[in-house]
């Protein structure tokens, strides 16, 4: 047992992928090594500036943090105060009515109520990564909690389990006022984190969600191809973020009550926020038509979104265009009927009609910046819709669900056995590295055979050969184990390479008409030796747009030749220069999937590290040797 216990040991140490994570003191001891990033950052520089990767020294992470420790606190936490005066943390509401995406930012709103005194707290959320590691995630400024009164503190989060643990800090005065964790196996229904979405898309539904749960049944799909419906009441259930939405694959504006909608509109932060994750990529899908135009047309952020801020309100006398754009068979007016269908008319208007009843659009799509937001100018809470019997149809068509798999969709996984989409191959393809060379399955057979002949028939021959006693084999295992491990570790040495790599991919979106350009990168970080870094991406000072380069070469040009150049409106200011820097997770059940429950179980958090206040950096990341980590970032600059 004891040699096959050292015969595993050894192939272990050549194969190197079981080196996964590192022991606690090797992991402390890892600033003094974290030197070596220097060098990858110098190699590093080469690379295009739209897609920078550049990691810091020990020192280097040291000033940093220390400049940063109030809106970046390090990820070992002070100790909770004990004097009972302190806030409480009474309960925590994560993503949109429970429903979130593992793997994406998350809008969290903390629930606290103030101690004996008014204290300035700030709120700090930690959650594994996708690989069990604790991240820090603090939230922007302080807040002030007045003594005894009850408040929502908003937070975001990332969270890297589908069953994980999320732990709740309040912070002040250099203290940890406030702890709390939540888990999903909770035996307390305060305690409890609902499970998160994995594959499946996610659509918010502001109103009520029983038309487009009804929709995907009749459509037939498979439940788990079927998207997952979060239902929302309020305008205070949605994020003040615009990169919480992140999660989020479509909105579906529902209600027609237009107080709510108008909340919305009063509420510049959440407005701001939805427009922008529009503006950025985002899904827009409105259907009750009258009550969101009449709420929003004087909003000068969600104006923008509708077709047009000047219409007037009809009812039409036929629907035969609402009938053939479901394929209906069924009559959506009843002849003679004495209530006609209400609508919205548009006069003029910006988008494509999908379909319209004479000269009035009643489904427009409209693309704003790099997302799209379609506007049906009926409302489908009112009669006679809310009743019609092909209702299910409609909304198949409106929400634009996908076909339904058929033969050929059943062998989608064969790319990537267990994971649920393309994150599965991406990442396997950036693990892949020039400077890395994969050991052939050959040579570690040969080397097997070899270390059991070594000590076993070689070492019987060599000591009866020299005529020693039998006593003496406990040193010639013992210098032939000690051999093969000295060759196995420069061996190692020499195929896993002595430099920090990087395999990444980059896609950059430019939107002309708002001057903004969206970049969003995935990589990957091979690590030679056991360390701790700080990883920030630096994204272009300055892009220049197709556009623009037209303009310049018409300028150049004689004039008789030159061509009118397209006027572009004016930058969109409403948008700010950002970075977003976070780990990347897998989906699915297979091997690192975020669909597997922890090995570790969920108490034992791992060595963490944490993300600074804005995002843009993440300190004091681990990374054990011989292994990589996904990272994932996005950037928004002006053009």
């Amino acid at each position: 047992m004891r040699l096959l216990l050292l015969f595993v040991s050894v192939a272990t140490t050549w194969c190197g992928p079981a080196a996964l994570w590192a022991d606690g003191a090797s992991m402390r001891a890892a600033p003094q090594r974290a030197a070596a990033m220097s060098t990858s950052a110098e190699r590093c520089s080469a690379l295009p500036a739209a897609a920078l990767l550049s990691t810091e020294t020990a020192e280097d992470t040291r000033r940093a943090t220390a400049a940063q420790a109030k809106s970046a606190p390090a990820a070992s936490t002070p100790a909770v105060s004990t004097d009972g005066s302190g806030p409480t943390i009474l309960g925590v509401r994560v993503g949109f009515n429970g429903r979130y995406k593992a793997g994406a930012w998350t809008p969290v709103e903390v629930l606290a109520q103030g101690g004996s005194r008014d204290c300035r707290v700030q709120v700090a959320v930690s959650a594994p990564d996708s690989d069990g590691v604790e991240v820090l995630y603090p939230s922007m400024g302080e807040t002030t909690l007045l003594a005894g009164a009850k408040a929502a503190l908003g937070a975001s989060v990332r969270c890297g389990r589908v069953r994980g643990r999320l732990t709740v800090e309040l912070r002040g005065d250099g203290a940890v006022l406030a702890r709390r964790s939540f888990t999903a196996s909770a035996a307390e229904a305060e305690a409890a984190l609902p499970a998160a979405v994995d594959a499946q898309a996610l659509w918010v539904v502001w109103g009520d969600s029983r038309p487009f749960r009804e929709a995907l049944v009749v459509h037939g799909l498979e439940p788990e191809d079927r998207p997952v419906l979060a239902e929302v009441s309020a305008a205070c259930e949605l994020p003040l973020l615009w990169y919480d939405y992140e999660g989020v694959d479509a909105l579906i504006v529902h209600t027609s009550n237009i107080e709510r909608l108008g909340e919305l509109a009063a509420d510049r932060d959440r407005a701001a926020a939805l427009r922008n994750w529009v503006r950025l990529g985002g899904r827009l899908i409105v259907a009750s038509g009258p009550a969101t135009a009449a709420a929003w047309r004087q909003s000068d952020l969600l104006g923008e979104l509708l077709p047009s801020r000047t219409f007037e309100m009809i009812e039409l006398r036929q629907a035969a265009a609402v009938e053939s754009y479901c394929r209906s068979s069924t009559a959506l007016l009843a002849p003679g009927a004495a209530q006609g269908l209400p609508m919205v008319a548009f006069a003029a208007f910006d988008g494509a009609v999908e379909t319209a009843e004479g000269k009035w659009p009643l489904v427009v799509q409209k693309a704003f910046g790099l997302g799209r937001a379609k506007f049906f100018a009926s409302d489908l809470n009112s009669p006679p819709i809310a009743a019609w019997r092909d209702l299910p149809f409609l909304v198949s068509k409106l929400i634009e669900l996908p076909p339904v798999r058929g033969a050929e969709g059943a062998a989608r996984g064969v790319m990537h056995a267990g994971y649920r989409d393309l994150s599965g191959q991406l990442r396997s393809s950036l693990d892949q590295f020039e400077s890395v060379r994969a050991i052939p399955f050959w040579a570690i057979a040969c080397a097997a055979a070899f270390y059991l002949l070594l000590i076993g028939p070689f070492d019987y021959f060599l000591v009866q050969r020299l005529g020693w006693k039998v006593q003496w084999t406990w040193l010639t295992f013992a210098l032939s184990v000690a051999a093969v491990v000295v060759a196995v570790l420069w061996a190692a040495g020499r195929f896993k390479g002595e430099q920090t790599a990087i395999g990444r991919i980059e896609v950059i979106d430019i939107d002309h008409e708002s001057g903004v350009a969206r970049g969003q990168l995935w990589f990957n970080l091979y690590s030679s030796q056991t360390q701790r870094c700080e990883l920030a991406v630096a994204a272009p000072s300055t892009i220049e747009s197709p556009s623009s380069a037209r303009r310049a070469n018409a300028d150049l040009a004689p004039p008789g030749d030159r061509a009118a150049a397209p006027v572009r409106a004016a930058t969109d200011r409403l948008l700010e220069d950002q970075t977003l820097l976070a780990w990347q997770g897998l989906s699915g059940r297979a091997l690192g999937g975020m669909d597997v429950d922890a090995l570790w179980g969920e108490g034992a958090a791992l060595v963490g590290y944490s993300a600074t206040a804005g995002r843009e950096r993440l300190s004091e990341v681990p990374l054990p040797i011989w292994s990589s980590k996904a990272f994932t970032a996005r950037w928004i600059r002006s053009v």
